[in-house]
């Protein structure tokens, strides 16, 4: 499929405009931060699917396009070219959006098929990424991702932009973009009639910038190009993952429009939540069979969190938590900038020093509590 990009043929009855597009404004794409996981800490760990309650099987979601920096070349995606590492800002947010490992999901939409536009190297290009949205119109695409923006921009491209996106929206599709980490919101999230994302983290702490929905983005497990776990770190992720969850909707058979006007109530505590979406539009009855509510994981209190030994020299540090019943029963454990999963409600270690406090949750099956914080005593 050819997704070129023809920057010259954008509105060729307005030359005031293809003037401005000619600045070759370059938008900084949010922020992002790649940490290595350990195994320990990285088996079975999408904890951000469970805080929305995403539902782990069923069809992957309608064709998506994600418009961002050059990405790694990965089956199911379709592109003009592929220049990148399994490390670029592309690759990563397609894997957020649709990666998938068996039992082990990473993404909220595993499997959607994608179309990918790539609109520069490190920054994107605004007046290339503006034709990549015509372009995914034209070819009836429905869901578009946009992990970039910039604090501002000339009124004459904002108008270019705002025309298209009202557009875009009499088309049926729906435009996820990133609202940045605050404090104010980064353009085109800032436009009328697209979604605007925000991050959160596996805490719960959302970040202040305003807008349409918060999806978990800090901390969060995902894959890169070559699909290897890693962790991510900023609202790209949460975009991405939230252009997954419109795709994945759109393929129940949720109308558009419905969606945009009402996504903002799905949440929980402030953050996204699939179940509360499903009122939204029909065929209410397919997808409350196809999507069963999840029911939440009560974080275990913790019995005991002592210390044994000098408080300024190495010692022993002993955690007991009240056990969980369930299947496939996990506990993990917080602590000295460590992270320790274990199959049991009980944790004996020797530290180098006295740590100040303990984290601890649990997970039963695939789901998962939050987390339950105590001081060391």
């Amino acid at each position: 499929m050819n997704t070129s990009l023809k920057k010259g043929n954008l509105f060729p009855s307005r030359p005031y405009v293809l003037r401005a597009l000619a600045l070759m404004a370059l938008c900084v794409i949010a922020a992002i931060m790649l940490i290595p996981g350990t195994h320990a800490e990285m088996q079975d760990r999408a904890w951000q699917l469970d805080t929305m309650g995403m539902p782990q099987v069923g069809a992957p979601g309608v064709r998506t396009a994600v418009i961002d920096t050059r990405s790694n070349a990965m089956s199911g995606v379709t592109s003009t070219e592929f220049t990148g590492s399994a490390n670029d800002h592309g690759s990563l947010m397609i894997q957020a959006l649709r990666a998938s490992d068996g039992d082990q999901p990473t993404a909220t939409a595993p499997g959607t098929p994608i179309n990918f536009y790539p609109c520069g190297t490190t920054q994107v290009d605004l007046a290339c990424a503006l034709s990549a949205l015509q372009d995914a119109r034209t070819k009836g695409i429905k869901v578009v991702s946009m992990s970039f923006g910039v604090a501002s921009a000339p009124q004459i491209f904002i108008d270019a932009w705002q025309e298209e996106v009202n557009l875009a929206n009499n088309a049926g599709m729906l435009l996820f973009a990133s609202s940045g980490s605050g404090p104010q919101i980064l353009f085109p999230a800032s436009l009328p009639g697209i979604i605007s994302v925000r991050a959160s983290d596996d805490l719960g702490n959302i970040d202040s910038v305003s807008a349409t929905i918060t999806v978990p983005g800090r901390n969060v497990s995902v894959r890169n190009g070559a699909g290897t776990l890693t962790t991510g770190q900023g609202s790209s992720f949460s975009t991405a993952q939230a252009a997954g969850i419109g795709a994945r909707m759109l393929s129940l058979g949720l109308v558009s429009n419905s969606i945009r006007s009402g996504i903002s109530g799905c949440s929980q505590q402030g953050i996204f939540h699939w179940n509360g979406c499903m009122g939204l539009a029909a065929p209410q009855t397919a997808v409350q069979s196809q999507l069963p509510a999840v029911k939440p994981v009560i974080a275990p209190r913790v019995l005991r969190a002592k210390w044994v030994g000098p408080v300024r020299s190495s010692g022993r540090i002993n955690v007991r938590v009240q056990r969980v019943s369930g299947t496939r029963v996990r506990y993990v454990y917080r602590l000295a900038g460590m992270q320790i999963n274990r199959s049991q409600p009980s944790l004996s270690m020797r530290f180098g020093a006295r740590p100040t406090q303990v984290s601890v949750r649990v997970k039963v099956g695939q789901r998962w509590s939050k987390w339950r914080t105590v001081k060391v005593r």
